[in-house]
Formats: C-alpha cells, sequence, structure tokens
C-alpha cells in the first residue's frame, strides 16, 4: 500500500513522531516513518528517497534536535528537489537554522506546544488533507439495505435500533366493528394494568432508586455494566502498523492484573506508578494515574528518577501507539520494571471499572 505522507524528525524527537504517525493514520492518512517502514536487508538511502519521492506531503516534526541534524536536513533537501509539499510541525518555539530557513523562510508552520502533541493533531491532519490535491475523489457507493454488523467493539453499547413496524391495513367488509372492539380492548387493559400499579404500590408512584438516580461524588465517575468480549478485544486488538502484542523487556498486565496491583500498590519502592501516556488531557481516566506536563522520555526521568521503580503505561487500547512508545522508551531509559496495560481505558471501563478525571495542568499531583 503506498502512502501519503513522509514523516521526517530527529531520532531524539521519536515519542512525538509516533504520536504524529498513530494520530494521522487514525484520521486515515497513510504515512510513511522509519524505522518502522524500512525493509531490512535494502539500502537505507534507496528507501528514503524513494519513500520522500511518492509522497505527497512531508512533515517536518522540527524541534533544535532537526537543527542538528544531518539526516533530516538531507530529507528536506529531497523534498524540494522532489516538488513535495513541506509542512513544518514545531515542538517548540525554535528558529530554523540558516540551511533550513533556505527552504522553509516563506513556509507557513504549525506549533505543537505548550501542550501535549496530541492535542494538535486534528489542525495537523487538516492541515495535511488541504495539502493532498493529487488524491484522487472517492466516489460514493449507492445507498444500500443495511447488512448485519459485527459484535460491538466500543465501550459504550449503542441503543437497540426498533424495525419497523408494518402499516395497519384498512377496514374490511364488517365495516368499524373490529376498531371498536380493539379500543374497548385496550381501555379494560389500562384500567387492569392502572388497578395492578395501585395494588403493588398502594402508597402512590415511588421514587427510583438511589443506584440509578443518585450522582458519585468526588473524581470517579459511576462505572458501567462489564462487557466481557470488549474486555479481551481491547486488550489483546492489532492493527496494521500498531503496536505489537508484546514489548521486549516489559510486563504486560491484563485488566483484572492491573485492578489487584492498584488495590495492593505495595509501600515505598514498590508503590505503582500509572501514567496516561495521553498527556495531561481533560478526558476519563483510571484513578489514581497520573499525566506528564511534558509527555517525554525526558519529561518522565526528571519526574521519576528512581529506575528500579515500578511504571506502568496505559493510552487507549491496544491501538494506541503512545503507551506502547513511552514504554518502550522507559526501557530504552534503563527502567527495570516497566509495564504495559495493553487495554487502556476502553478496556478498563468496558470492565465496569469507575474512571476519574485528569485536567489537564495536574500533572503527577504537581
Amino acid at each position: 500500500m503506498g502512502h501519503d505522507v513522509f514523516l521526517s524528525y530527529s531520532s531524539l524527537d521519536k515519542l512525538a513522531a509516533d504520536a504524529v504517525c498513530h494520530g494521522l493514520e487514525a484520521k486515515g492518512i497513510r504515512c510513511w516513518i522509519a524505522p518502522r517502514d524500512q525493509v531490512a536487508g535494502q539500502p537505507y538511502g534507496e528507501q528514503i528517497t524513494a519513500a520522500i519521492q511518492s509522497a505527497q506531503v512531508m512533515v517536518l516534526i522540527f524541534s533544535d534536535n532537526v537543527n542538528k541534524s544531518h539526516a533530516v536536513h538531507n530529507e528536506v533537501d529531497l523534498a524540494a528537489a522532489a516538488n513535495v509539499t513541506i509542512v513544518p510541525f514545531r515542538l517548540a518555539s525554535v528558529d530554523f537554522n540558516p540551511e533550513l530557513q533556505f527552504y522553509l523562510g516563506r513556509v507557513h508552520w504549525l506549533d505543537a506546544f505548550p501542550h501535549p502533541v496530541d492535542e494538535y493533531i486534528d489542525d495537523l491532519a487538516a492541515t495535511v488533507q488541504r495539502n493532498l490535491t493529487r488524491r484522487a475523489p472517492i466516489a460514493e457507493a449507492p445507498t444500500a439495505p443495511a447488512a448485519p454488523v459485527a459484535p460491538k467493539v466500543g465501550p459504550v453499547d449503542a441503543p437497540p435500533i426498533m424495525a419497523a413496524q408494518p402499516p395497519a391495513a384498512p377496514p374490511g367488509p364488517a365495516g368499524n366493528r373490529p376498531l371498536m372492539f380493539g379500543l374497548a380492548g385496550a381501555g379494560l387493559l389500562a384500567i387492569l394494568i392502572i388497578a395492578g400499579v395501585l395494588f403493588l404500590h398502594p402508597g402512590g408512584p415511588q421514587p427510583a432508586s438511589s443506584s440509578a438516580s443518585a450522582a458519585v461524588a468526588g473524581s470517579a465517575a459511576p462505572a458501567a455494566a462489564a462487557n466481557p468480549d470488549q474486555v479481551r478485544y481491547f486488550e489483546t486488538v492489532t492493527v496494521p502498523r500498531g503496536p505489537p502484542a508484546d514489548l521486549d523487556g516489559a510486563t504486560v498486565v491484563t485488566t483484572a492484573q492491573l485492578q489487584q496491583r492498584l488495590k495492593d500498590p505495595g509501600q515505598g519502592a514498590n508503590a505503582l506508578v500509572l501514567i496516561d501516556a495521553r498527556g495531561c488531557v481533560d478526558k476519563p481516566t483510571i484513578p489514581g494515574a497520573v499525566c506528564l506536563s511534558s509527555n517525554t522520555i525526558d519529561g518522565m526521568t526528571a519526574r521519576y528518577p528512581n529506575k528500579q521503580e515500578p511504571i506502568a503505561f496505559f493510552c487507549r487500547d491496544g491501538r494506541c501507539g503512545l503507551a506502547y512508545s513511552m514504554a518502550a522508551g522507559a526501557l530504552g531509559a534503563g527502567y527495570s520494571n516497566v509495564i504495559w496495560y495493553r487495554g487502556g481505558i476502553n478496556a478498563w471501563m468496558a470492565a465496569g471499572l469507575p474512571t476519574g478525571q485528569l485536567s489537564a495542568g495536574a500533572a503527577n499531583g504537581g
């Protein structure tokens, strides 16, 4: 399968590049990113050149690391020579160095700070879509009757669709007598229903049960009914170009295992740090989870310098690469007790477990 976008970045900004890649592909924009899309045994330079020349847009994930990267400078030069549209996506308020200024000095850029990169993906995707001018329009298929669908995999069940009722038949030769009998029967049924209600509840209508109507105080939201099939799906799902099923060096836990660990977190060095890899976003999260105001490995090591400390990462579910990338980065930074909760917030909610709210800026209680 071809690609629409070539992602150019410094290896020091890989976490941000992975977030951009997963965010764009979730919106149907096909990306080429190294090293994921490289073919082993083929010359590296030839693959990069072919990937750039066959792309319609280059997204340059720009930081001061890019200013110091000769490899990225070569990629920008190739894109300019191939007339590929370059969209700079700045991770910080940094100016282009003179060499990049030559190519990009008159190009409009997008800023991806001061909040986590995820919050700027929508704007980037919209910009990329506007620049995909060579993509042929997709003809709409004719409307067809609804076909049976696979079992739902979302964390919330949709209400059932009621079948349309056939129109009532016109009165037959006997005139309106069937209609009169029908009305009389309906009236008698209504009287019986009212009598039954009064008999069962002589004190009149009863208030709704507290379990159905009471609001839950505090930061935890009420739990929904558990759906084991959805839990297993979110814990095990894999998608093309998405995270693999396992991560070498890390412990992959199920929802039940994480729940048990959180019930008995231990003390001191054994206490579990649970990080929401989506960053400090105002979305439902697992109670007790923390976020990183600088959603990077550097931000994590500054916050948690003890590399023997158990740290668990999660994001949406097994299709989300943010937690995988951050867990892999933690392993690369020397952390020895890395946990990946692959099911993420979707599996947690599908298990009927309560959620909390992690507001932006409330990073790690700081």
